[in-house]
Formats: structure tokens, sequence, C-alpha cells
């Protein structure tokens, strides 16, 4: 069944979206423990987020007459798109141009702009759905790729940065994992009253689908053990109250829908 709950739309953690650490830190193994000090804040991401790719390079192999017979996977490729919009954040620059491109004295910096590899490094990339957490890990990540940069102004300067993600055994060759922490949604309460005529010596109920046991009594009780006997509701899902004969007060901690009830010698409402 389709349930809206399981989409997902991100925000930045509060302790950070993007940070970075020397390769060889220790990483995380999970979604929410906190990483380790050498774990650096990259500042704000831009607005159009980041983007994962995972890209397969293939071979389709063809048998005599033209049919495709075997596709072989010749290659994989792991890259994130991250855009980096402080542009006076001194770990920026040196995510950028490299550490050592980057000189700090006193006030003063001077970005060094050449042709030096950047090196690898680990990132993690941390994000957030209400309680829910999502986190990624790439232990050996290179930015291969920078965008141009845009002096304008009329919008704000961007480094949109392409970080290859490489193999690692760190985890278990690996490229990159992701973690995900769900956070506890509170319980729906459904409240449905049953009311019986005088006359009604048993009941069923029907809770989307599934019927219970004739309900002989009219009492809470006996009509908590029968629907928490439906497999659709479960022990300890529903709790009932109200005097002998009723009205009785069904709280249901699960998602229902459809509750309807049958009664032999008089009619049972559930509103």
């Amino acid at each position: 069944m389709a349930n809206s709950a399981n989409v997902t739309a991100v925000m930045p953690r509060a302790t950070g979206a993007i940070r970075n650490a020397p390769l060889g830190t220790a990483g995380p193994d999970d979604a929410d423990t906190d990483l380790d000090a050498a774990f650096v804040d990259q500042g704000y991401v831009g607005e159009d987020g980041i983007t994962e790719a995972n890209s397969r390079d293939t071979d389709a192999k063809k048998a005599l007459g033209g049919d495709t017979v075997r596709v072989l996977q010749t290659g994989y490729d792991n890259t994130f798109t991250i855009p980096l919009i402080e542009d006076k954040n001194v770990e920026v620059l040196r995510r950028v141009f490299g550490a050592d491109n980057v000189i700090v004295s006193g006030d003063n910096v001077t970005v060094r702009k050449n042709k030096k590899i950047l090196p690898r490094e680990a990132w993690v990339i941390d994000l957030e759905d209400g309680e829910d957490l999502i986190r990624t890990y790439i232990p050996e990540g290179q930015v291969t790729e920078v965008s141009d940069v845009t002096l304008s102004h009329g919008d704000i300067v961007t480094y949109e940065l392409t970080v290859t993600a490489y193999a690692s055994d760190v985890i278990d060759g690996d490229t990159s994992r992701q973690y995900r922490y769900r956070g506890v949604l509170p319980a729906p309460e459904i409240v449905k009253v049953f009311t019986l005529d005088g006359g009604v010596t048993a009941y069923t109920v029907t809770v989307d689908g599934q019927t219970t046991a004739s309900i002989g009594t009219k009492t809470a009780a006996a009509l908590r053990s029968a629907l928490e006997a439906l497999p659709n509701v479960g022990a300890g899902n529903v709790t009932v109250t109200g005097s002998s004969g009723g009205p009785l007060t069904a709280t249901f901690t699960v998602a229902v829908t459809a509750v309807s009830a049958s009664g032999t010698g008089g009619t049972v409402t559930v509103a």
C-alpha cells in the first residue's frame, strides 16, 4: 500500500551538511553517531542541493542476426556534485584549490592556482527529514572537477565540485555507503465508538477486510481481545473503554481505515 510517510524531502543537518577530513580519518558506521573531530564543516550548500550519480559503462554483445544476448558491465563510477557557496570560508577554498595553495597570514589570504592534483580525502554528507537522518560516507573522495566560477553582482559565488568516490577497503570495497536512521513517528490514534442494541447476543467486527471471531459478551475486555487477535491489529495496538453493554470506545494505534460490525439479535453501529 502506498504510504506518503515514505517520501523523502531533505534538509541539511544542523551540525553541518558537508564535512571533510584527511584521508584515513576514522569514519562513521551509522547515521547518528558523532563524527571524529577531524571532520570539518564546509558550510552552506547551494539551494540546488547535492547530486549523486551511479553510472555503469556497458557493452552489449549481439548474436548473428543482431539480437542482444548479453550486456557486460565494463566500468562503474560513483560521483557527487556538491555546490559550496561560502566563498570566504578558508576550508572551502582548500577543497577547491588544495590546502597547500591557500596561504593564510593574519587577515590576508592568498590563493594559488596551478595544476597540482587535489588529494583524496574523507567526506561525509549529513541530511535530515524531520526526525529521520540520512548520512553518506565516502572514505576516499577526490575533487576531480570544479565548474566555472562566475563573479557577478547579481548572484553569489558558487564552487560546484565533482567528488569522485573510489572503492575503499575501509568499507569492504564499496565506493560510498549510506546510513539511515528512522526517527520514531507518533503512533496514529484512530477512535471508533461501538453502540450495541439491547437485543444483541453476539457480534463480529471487520477491520480492513479482517473479521474477528464471534464476540459473545458486551464488555470492553472482550472487544479488545477479539481485535488484538486480528493480524492487521495485533496485541497492544488497541485499547477499549466503556461499561458493559456499551457504548464501547476502541482507540487504535495502528493505521486502520474501514471498521464495521455485524450483530446477532440486534444492530451494532460503528462511528
